[in-house]
């Protein structure tokens, strides 16, 4: 049983589970997983339209029938048909028999990764052998052409020329690297901040690991580039330089430099130096093709990075000796080397003979062996830091956490079923002799080591348990209960608690009516303004106040969608994490009676509508139906073999947006934020703070909080409702405002017309109720929802709009206008 423990854990650990998770977990959504697999399938592609291009590309040129002719894959017909170019002609036919075998090859990987469309790996696995191929194909097919001419050279009387271009060899490492980039970015692990007790303790230690592991990947990248990069400046630079002494003349530094061999290489004259061009320029291939490998294996995260780059850098450092040992023989043989030097001569004189004989000395020097040495150090340093093998072991470690992760999901029950026929005989023929036993005798001997019905304890959710655990202590705290509030009592009790609070907050009545208001005419309210104001501030000290909760949730510019409020599940692990956000919604429906104000601190540093858009489709619903499916699955935990639900989640997946919350958002103005958009403003109550309170000189002691619950505060908002006698058609005022803004195509719909109503009856509720109060909370309202659009027009004559709303008394709306900025 425990081999095959072991055995099912080693196959998890097998399983590449970083590329079954992302940076964001957006990559993991249905739409992100078409888009990559469509990706998938054009790098695919793209390797096809390189062979292509290379069956139509000349390979070199040849001079026949007293012409240049031009050698194509293409064209391997004619040349057959041809008797003229006699052996020069299976050149071609051999090539495109070759690149027809890739194309067919590459189209059927495309068809292939087409059909798997619902098995990525399968695509991923297409794609890196099509793009293998046409790199190979890309590389081989321009140096075949780049050398034959030389080759024609020396075994015919037809002088060839070069006729071929690496471009498509370049693109195609730059194919192979974006697409090792792109695989190491949808591979990323799981970065989130995890957040709860164990797994916030895990995720941090993982976190300092990878960054560790990162440090120790750049430094071993640095030593494998740094010796590639050496390696191919050895073999591009000076291998072998000839001084010659002559009595009539003195031909010095006459130099085989590797760039200036590979530049020309048919017009070398004499073939040792053609070969050794050959020689220089496969190792430059062999060079670059490792340090390619070992750039790619690094951008795409591959377990076999460090073999990856300790075999470049051990090939790269050979490739250098090699170079190096060759100048240094000549250098060390050079008096063996005579016609060495009639070649060199004869290059430049016609009278090479006569030269020859008057040499008076001649020397050989090669600087290409200190490159070696400055190579061969670099390794020695990687051998010492051995960087390689603290990848290795971090990469180890961290697979050994992950494995430990797993321990927590593997269902023992499952792998029973993967037990030999043997021992589930042997367990049958147990349960059946237990049978027959009387049940009345104790037990002597013992079950088997692992019994099939064992489940072991696990919580996928340990953030739920402990809130499931804190909230029955919660619930028991009801000091100061107030008996029988009154909205006027609260508004002043608040306004003394805040301003004898150890900060000293200073709001007036108004301020803390209109708050309330707003809370009893939406679900979400807007603080707006400039920074400072004590748009946070307010519904902390109201909420203290009460004996309320408030969980301030900090917003990210980077939040693009629900899952940045609500948390992750981790396919992997099994453990679903929840944000700060979906805690504060589990512990407010776990206490129904406690008001619950949830603070999206500067919610407008990324759109609201990417983030918050399912919770504004909720405030449209019935109170009994706004639910919020948090998993596509349930989850539950196991103690003791017994499986139990979380109290907060219904179905073990969906959770409730209970009555008792409020949400409210605050929002700076300045150009690191986002505008918000009429669709949150109209289903939102907004207040703005232009200026700060006035600080008051006085202040008393700190006054103890009393506790109001959701309900009685609910019951409040309903009864100024039904007592404040207001109607939006019985002014007319509201007709008026609307003729003025007509031109400026601002108007208002019911959802807007309720939500007035609604909040001029709890406001004026909070004073003494006359025409008086209603009038202002009329404007209040007014202002907040309506008049305050004009902020995004574009407006002729300011004074004259403020005149308009000097005639209505609405000084708040025409000082509003007056103070919209030009631009």
């Amino acid at each position: 049983m425990i081999k095959i423990f072991k055995k099912k854990i080693k196959n998890e650990e097998t399983v590449d589970y970083e590329k079954r998770m992302t940076v964001f977990q957006k990559l993991c959504s249905p739409e992100a997983t078409v888009i990559r697999k469509w990706i998938h399938i054009l790098f695919t592609l793209l390797p096809v339209i390189a062979i292509f291009i290379e069956i139509y590309a000349p390979i070199c040129d040849v001079y026949i029938l007293d012409t240049m002719q031009t050698l194509r894959p293409v064209d391997s017909i004619k040349y057959l048909d041809n008797a003229a170019f006699g052996a020069y002609a299976y050149l071609p036919a051999t090539y495109l028999i070759v690149l027809i075998v890739c194309l067919v090859i590459t189209v059927t990987l495309t068809l292939i990764s087409m059909v798997c469309f619902y098995d990525e790996q399968k695509m991923i696995r297409s794609a890196k052998t099509t793009l293998c191929i046409g790199l190979v194909v890309s590389v081989l097919c321009p140096s075949i052409g780049l050398f034959t001419p030389a080759v024609i050279h020396t075994v015919g009387d037809h002088i060839g020329n070069v006729n071929t271009s690496f471009t498509s060899a370049i693109i195609m490492v730059a194919l192979v690297t974006l697409y090792a980039i792109y695989l190491g970015f949808i591979s990323l692990g799981d970065h989130q901040n995890i957040e709860g007790s164990f797994e916030a303790q895990y995720a941090e230690r993982r976190s300092r690991l990878r960054f560790v592991l990162t440090c120790h990947k750049v430094e071993l990248a640095v030593y494998t580039l740094a010796i590639s990069a050496l390696a191919i400046i050895s073999l591009l630079s000076n291998i072998l330089t000839i001084n010659i002494k002559t009595e009539t003349i003195t031909i010095t530094n006459h130099s085989y430099m590797g760039i200036n061999l590979l530049a020309d290489p048919q017009s070398l004259p004499t073939v040792g130096e053609r070969m050794l061009a050959f020689f220089i320029f496969a190792l430059l291939i062999i060079c670059g093709t490792f340090a390619v490998m070992s750039i790619v294996s690094l951008a795409s995260r591959s377990v076999f990075y460090p073999r990856v780059a300790i075999s470049s850098a051990i090939v790269c450092t050979l490739s250098s000796l090699i170079v190096g040992l060759f100048g240094s023989y000549y250098r060390i043989v050079q008096n063996l080397h005579v016609e060495t030097v009639k070649n060199v001569i004869s290059k430049y004189f016609s009278n090479a003979d006569e030269l020859v004989n008057e040499i008076l000395s001649y020397e050989v020097q090669s600087s290409a062996i200190w490159w070696f040495v400055a190579c061969l150090g670099l390794l020695g340093l990687l051998f010492f830091r051995r960087p390689y093998t603290k990848i290795n072991e971090i990469t180890a470690q961290i697979a050994a956490e992950d494995a430990a992760m797993i321990h927590h999901s593997v269902d023992i029950a499952s792998i029973n079923d993967e037990l030999p026929e043997e021992i589930k005989n042997d367990s049958e023929a147990d349960e059946t002799k237990a049978e027959e036993t009387d049940t009345d005798e104790p037990c002597v001997e013992e079950s088997k080591d692992i019994p099939a019905t064992v489940i072991p304890d696990f919580d996928p959710c340990p953030v739920f348990t402990e809130i499931d655990a804190e909230v029955a202590a919660l619930n028991k705290s009801r000091d100061n209960l107030v008996a029988d509030p009154t909205l006027p009592q609260l508004v002043d009790f608040i306004v003394q608690y805040a301003r004898n609070s150890k900060n000293h907050l200073f709001y007036t009545r108004e301020s803390i009516a209109a708050f309330l208001a707003g809370l009893g005419t939406t679900r979400l309210s807007i603080l707006q303004g400039m920074s400072g104001t004590g748009k946070t501030s307010l519904p902390k000290i109201v909420s203290e106040a009460l004996g309320s909760v408030c969980d301030i949730v900090e917003v990210e510019s980077s939040w693009r969608d629900k899952n940045e409020l609500l948390g992750y599940y981790n396919e992997f692990s099994k453990l679903y994490t929840p944000k700060k956000f979906t805690r504060a919604l589990y512990r407010a429906s776990l206490c129904p009676d406690r008001v619950t104000f949830i603070v999206l601190d500067e919610m407008n540093l990324s759109r609201i509508e990417y983030y918050f858009s399912d919770f504004l489709s909720l405030m449209e619903h019935d109170p009994d139906k706004r639910e919020l499916r948090l998993l596509n699955m349930s989850i539950a935990r196991t103690e003791n073999g017994e499986k139990l639900p979380y109290d907060g989640l219904c179905n073990g997946h969906t959770l409730k947006i209970p009555a008792n919350v409020w949400f409210v958002g605050t929002a700076n103005r300045d150009e690191s934020t986002y505008d918000i958009s009429d669709k949150v403003y109209d289903r939102a109550y907004t207040m703005n703070f232009d200026k700060r309170a006035a600080k008051e000189a006085y202040y008393g002691e700190a006054i103890e909080p009393r506790y109001i619950s959701a309900e009685q505060l609910t019951r409040l908002f309903e009864e100024a409702k039904e007592k404040v006698g207001f109607e939006l058609e019985q002014y007319p005022v509201i007709g008026e405002v609307e003729r003025i803004l007509e031109p400026y195509n601002i108007s208002f719909g019911n959802r807007i017309a309720m939500q007035i109503e609604s909040f001029v009856k709890i406001y004026a509720s909070c004073f003494t109720v006359n025409e008086s109060v209603i009038n202002d909370g009329l404007e209040i309202i007014l202002l907040s929802k309506v008049v305050r659009k004009l902020e995004l027009k574009r407006i002729d004559d300011k004074d004259a709009l403020a005149a308009e709303f000097d005639k209505l008394h609405l000084t708040r709306c025409s000082e509003f206008i007056r103070s919209i900025k030009e631009d």
